[in-house]
């Protein structure tokens, strides 16, 4: 499963072609107007993101919750600031911003959709679904927003659902290779392998890149009895990435129970070994 992180998209809601990194003074000037007082926040909120583009989280985290301090009624400054929280892995953070800046603007879509990102990452599932639903139900063309309701779904156990969201986020993105392989996990857990390696197969043909729709094609062929074809689709997918040989990152990914034990069938060939034993 890819997994749908927020924090690129969040910060273009204030990008609008910032040159370099500006050196914004970190203080505020005596005897600010309101309107003075907005447009240093933008700006502290500007440099926050070339800082998180130059992989400094926590300079970017203080001038945000700076920016924050300044202008606490711009909802777009908690969007951006909750992105920053989740790429520093503070997801419970992540949330409170995601929840003050929807208590400015409960009509934005986006920002449902990025707290029920935060609770997914806090491993909130039912939250998670609640503000998902709330995205979905402001903006139904959001292929992204339905590809999340289904992980929420999947995660808490809601199958049929998830199906549904997975297959809404096709509709509106018929190239949307993650929902489809996603559609392929359920569907293999189902019983239904005919489906499910039909999903892996388009899948895989819309991202000839991506290892996780490989290998789980390789896998389920393996599993059918077609071992040429299921092993040297597994060599390739662990030879592009053997993150994926590892049976508790794939249960992250959304892997089944069945699927995985097939998937551990097949890492225990010598072939795979030799892939999962090299070093990086």
């Amino acid at each position: 499963m890819k997994k749908n992180w927020l924090l690129g998209a969040v910060v273009l809601v204030l990008l609008g072609g910032v040159p370099a990194l500006a050196q914004v003074p970190l203080v505020t000037p005596p005897r600010l107007d309101a309107e003075e007082t907005d447009r240093l926040a933008r700006q502290l909120a500007q440099q926050g993101v070339l800082l998180v583009r130059a992989n400094r989280y926590e300079e970017a985290e203080n001038a945000l919750e700076l920016a924050v301090q300044l202008s606490p009624q711009l909802a777009e400054l908690y969007a951006v600031l909750g992105g920053v929280y989740l790429g520093m892995d503070k997801a419970p953070q992540a949330v409170t911003a995601f929840q003050k800046g929807l208590a400015l603007t409960p009509q934005e879509s986006r920002l449902h959709f990025y707290l029920g990102q935060a609770y997914l990452r806090s491993k909130s599932y039912f939250a998670a679904i609640d503000a998902l639903e709330r995205g979905v139900a402001l903006d139904g063309t959001s292929a992204g927003g339905y590809f999340d309701l289904g992980n929420a779904y999947y995660l808490a156990q809601q199958t049929t659902k998830a199906l549904t969201s997975y297959e809404q986020a096709v509709a509106l993105k018929a190239d949307y290779w993650e929902a489809i392989n996603n559609i392929g996990l359920l569907r293999y857990e189902l019983g239904d392998i005919p489906t499910a390696i039909a999903q892996w197969q388009k899948a895989s043909s819309l991202d000839d890149t991506a290892p996780e729709p490989r290998l789980a094609l390789g896998v389920a062929l393996y599993a059918e009895g077609d071992r040429t074809q299921g092993l040297t689709l597994a060599r390739q997918a662990l030879t592009l990435n053997k993150t994926y040989g590892d049976p508790s990152y794939l249960k992250e990914q959304l892997w089944g129970d069945k699927l995985v034990q097939a998937a551990q069938q097949v890492f225990a060939l010598p072939e795979i070994q030799v892939i999962l034993k090299a070093k990086s």
